[in-house]
């Protein structure tokens, strides 16, 4: 059951000039502070597009808009005696003749905000910003977010279709005998264990990846070319990129040293055609069999671990 915390706790992680960080169990009162130093945020003049509210879930992301919305309503209707009781109840201050104006219009500045008072989970705000800037984060305009079941239920199609034909007779006699030994649910972990696991294709250029990815899904839009995808790579990781590189020419170590003639190498092949740069780039993060290489000595890394940190976040965003 949802309780009202203590007056003088809710005073102090409400106010608008400070930082608060709120620790407590379910059930505590930790939405109804959070309302709180909204409204207060409201109060004090802060725009209501200005503010952005995160939070795990859906249900959360509901509860405090409702909860919002109810108390600024109620507010809107009452006279200036009752308003001026509630501020002082809810806020724990004394509202000037100043606030009892601006309490009143605040429901109807909520519900006239652009777009809406941005209550909303971590997931849409991050799908937020991959849209307004797609090509920064390496991904299609067009690019559709899939959930957890959307993705579930293709990789079980692609199973299926897998069990229903297999190309190779020698494959089709390995898939009759897992077939007899597990069961359906055992072969989708096992087939997801195996994906994986499975190194990167070294092997054939950009292009011809990403013809033969649109069409085995079927995908009813055009991917990007090979040209955009690796000039939005580099725009995503421009500063690591350049970090990177300062930090791999001061290197001294044998095998910091062919990385950084990986890294040269690449470099000056950027603005070539994509297929040939993209090759490059393989070589730098990846060995001949498709496996992550080593990206410096080990001691390197221990010495420098903030540069090695970015230079393995870089190949996170190629791979």
């Amino acid at each position: 059951m949802n309780q009202k915390p203590q007056a003088s706790f809710v005073e102090r992680a409400a106010r608008p000039d400070a930082s608060a960080w709120v620790g407590a169990n379910a059930g505590s009162g930790k939405t109804y502070i959070l309302v709180t130093r909204l409204v207060r945020l409201l109060l004090a003049g802060v725009a209501p597009e200005r503010l952005l509210c995160l939070t795990y879930t859906r249900n959360a992301a509901a509860e405090m808009q409702d909860r919002l919305f109810t108390l600024l309503a109620e507010w809107a209707l009452l006279d200036d005696d009752g308003l001026r009781i509630a501020i002082a109840e809810r806020l724990e201050i004394k509202p000037s003749a100043e606030a009892l104006a601006r309490a009143r219009i605040l429901f109807a500045r909520a519900l006239e905000t652009p777009g809406g008072l941005r209550v909303q989970t971590i997931h849409a705000f991050c799908e937020s910003l991959l849209r307004r800037f797609p090509l920064e984060a390496g991904l299609s305009p067009q690019f559709e977010l899939m959930d957890e079941r959307q993705a579930q239920d293709i990789h079980q199609g692609l199973v299926r279709r897998l069990l229903g034909s297999p190309d190779e007779p020698e494959l089709a006699d390995a898939l009759a005998l897992l077939t007899r030994q597990m069961s359906e649910d055992d072969l989708y972990r096992l087939a997801g264990e195996l994906l994986r696991q499975t190194p990167y294709p070294v092997d054939g250029d950009l292009s011809s990846r990403l013809a033969g990815l649109q069409k085995t899904l079927e995908l009813p839009t055009p991917l990007p070319t090979a040209d955009g995808l690796m000039q939005a790579h580099m725009r995503a990781h421009a500063n690591d990129i350049k970090a990177i590189g300062k930090w791999l020419a001061a290197l001294t170590q044998k095998n910091d040293i062919k990385q950084y003639e990986r890294f040269t190498a690449w470099h000056e092949a950027a603005l070539r055609p994509a297929d040939e740069s993209h090759a490059l780039l393989v070589s730098l993060f990846l060995t001949d069999k498709g496996e992550p290489r080593n990206l410096v000595n080990k001691s390197t890394a221990v010495a420098h671990p903030a540069l090695a940190a970015r230079f393995e976040t870089w190949r996170e965003g190629f791979m």
